[in-house]
């Protein structure tokens, strides 16, 4: 008995229980976002041409999503007016994958309508989140809910600009204009 003490021998623990990984937020990589969101967009409905009327956002995407969609939409002047008068298209939903993903990104061409929106200075907003903090009905996350699944990016839009100022940001509005 004593020598099946002392003999060498192995002992095999158990495996790691494996632990799905936490659902993290959705992640924009702005510094590759198309376009730059450090940079004025002017665009000019009334030349006719179609790169004067067309933005294309390109937004690189990363989360752990646990199985769970990610819904997108981008809005006009967000927060200024209800979400659902704000609505640019309709809200998307990217397929579920990991965090090492960076293959997954946010692709959407704007086609401005001519006659939709005033001339001047506009925001236009991404928002970003999963499926469980998502407001289908405003097409933004719900604002408990999605405290800390939320990813937004804004771009600064000049439309029908003067020619004499395209690339300022004049009579953008501000929160206590649209307060009054």
């Amino acid at each position: 008995m004593l020598l099946s003490v002392l003999a060498p021998g192995c002992l095999v623990a158990d495996p790691p229980e494996y632990r799905e990984p936490p659902r993290t937020p959705p992640i924009l990589d702005l510094v590759a976002a198309k376009p730059l969101i450090s940079e004025i967009i002017v665009r000019d409905t009334r030349t006719g041409l179609d790169a004067d009327r067309v933005i294309e956002f390109v937004v690189p995407l990363r989360s752990e999503d646990n199985d769970e969609y990610v819904w997108w939409a981008f809005h006009i002047d967000y927060g200024f007016a209800p979400p659902s008068e704000t609505l640019i298209g309709v809200p998307q939903r990217i397929t579920p994958s990991t965090f090492d993903d960076v293959s997954r990104s946010i692709n959407y061409k704007w086609d401005i309508p001519s006659v939709a929106y005033r001339a001047g200075c506009h925001t236009i907003t991404l928002v970003v989140s999963h499926d469980s903090t998502w407001n289908l009905v405003e097409a933004r996350p719900h604002v408990i809910e999605g405290q800390h699944d939320t990813a937004m990016a804004t771009w600064w839009l000049n439309l029908n600009p003067p020619p004499d100022a395209r690339d300022t940001l004049l009579d953008c509005p501000t929160h206590s204009e649209v307060e009054q």
